[in-house]
């Protein structure tokens, strides 16, 4: 009876179902009955991960077959590849007929492209990626760049590039981001990756691993930004000081620094965002050094709608230590009466 029941279901609830299993046990479950048989060429999700192939031909023919066998009249809502296997390099032209495919023939929303594999780099992304009109999500991490490649993908709302590889463009290696085409995107998360911020100053949310602006005397505003994370801030890197960018930042609303290394921040401006927007601050890797717990208290002082202040320590940190910490930021001032201090 609960077997009759599920192949009463129509296809689109069926297809949707499909979506959440990995790509070989969705078309395992297309073939167990006639009635689902033929889903099997339009499965809205397409994944292609080495991991769990004895060898790299036994891949190849999975991913061929895979690709080769869709309707491509049928859109496809993601295509994630990743590569991290030892077997031995996938040929580029293979790599560029599956992504061409996904893209080009099948108006693909969603894609994240991964090459995890020791040496990185053996994925190089064709440049029409760049000029989808149909993507809204875009996730690439250690693969190369083929050159000239502009983001031009006016529908693109997440963009994340992590150690990407590409053309030298000015003393940079870089992927140039359109601005002007890129109106949508609403969230961006770059790692070793250096370009100037003013291509990303439409987000709401961004995380970056260090800060730096092409125009120290004007750079950009973030009207949008209300969640920024910070995985390292020094001004070895950031050629900026942390008061100074947080005036870029108006509307912000949640702060996270995981690493602070910076000793000539202090000032007596207060950026507009700590003090009528800023909620929420995170610092991590704490080691009590003068210079986190005077930015820690610069926040608490001056943040008027602050609800959550939270210290990570470092790991290395003893038991005595921590509380010597914590009794040092407990006693720091409050701007808000609802701030809550988080130690851990």
């Amino acid at each position: 009876m609960a077997s009759d029941q599920i192949s009463e279901l129509p296809d689109s609830l069926f297809d949707h179902i499909l979506s959440f299993l990995p790509t070989k046990q969705a078309i395992t479950t297309c073939l167990s009955s006639k009635r689902w048989s033929h889903l099997r060429w339009s499965l809205p999700i397409l994944d292609l991960d080495d991991f769990n192939f004895h060898s790299l031909h036994s891949f190849l023919q999975y991913a061929d077959t895979i690709m080769s066998m869709r309707d491509h009249s049928e859109t496809l809502r993601k295509f994630h590849l990743i590569l991290r296997s030892t077997n031995g390099n996938v040929p580029r032209m293979k790599i560029n007929t599956w992504i061409n495919t996904a893209v080009l023939d099948s108006k693909v929303e969603h894609v994240e492209i991964y090459d995890k594999t020791l040496n990185k780099f053996n994925i190089e992304i064709p440049p029409r990626i760049f000029n989808c009109n149909t993507i809204s999500i875009l996730k690439l991490s250690g693969v190369k760049v083929a050159a000239p490649s502009f983001i031009r993908c006016p529908l693109l709302q997440d963009l994340a590039l992590k150690f990407c590889g590409a053309t030298d463009l000015g003393g940079y290696s870089v992927v140039p981001i359109n601005k002007g085409r890129l109106k949508n995107l609403v969230s961006a998360d770059v790692y070793d990756y250096p370009f100037t911020l003013e291509t990303l100053s439409n987000v709401t949310a961004l995380r970056i691993d260090t800060i730096g602006f092409s125009n120290r005397l004007h750079p950009a505003t973030f009207y949008n930004l209300i969640h920024m994370e910070i995985r390292y801030y020094s001004p070895d890197f950031s050629r900026i000081t942390i008061l100074e960018c947080l005036q870029n930042f108006p509307k912000l609303e949640t702060l996270i620094i995981i690493e602070f290394n910076d000793t000539e921040w202090l000032g007596e401006s207060v950026p507009e965002c700590v003090s009528s927007h800023l909620k929420e601050f995170h610092l991590g890797n704490y080691r009590g050094l003068y210079d986190e717990l005077e930015l820690a208290r610069f926040i608490m002082k001056n943040a008027s709608f602050l609800n959550i202040i939270s210290i990570r320590g470092r790991v290395t940190l003893t038991e005595n230590s921590t509380q010597e910490m914590l009794q040092r930021l407990s006693s720091c001032p409050k701007s808000s009466v609802n701030c809550r201090l988080l130690f851990e």
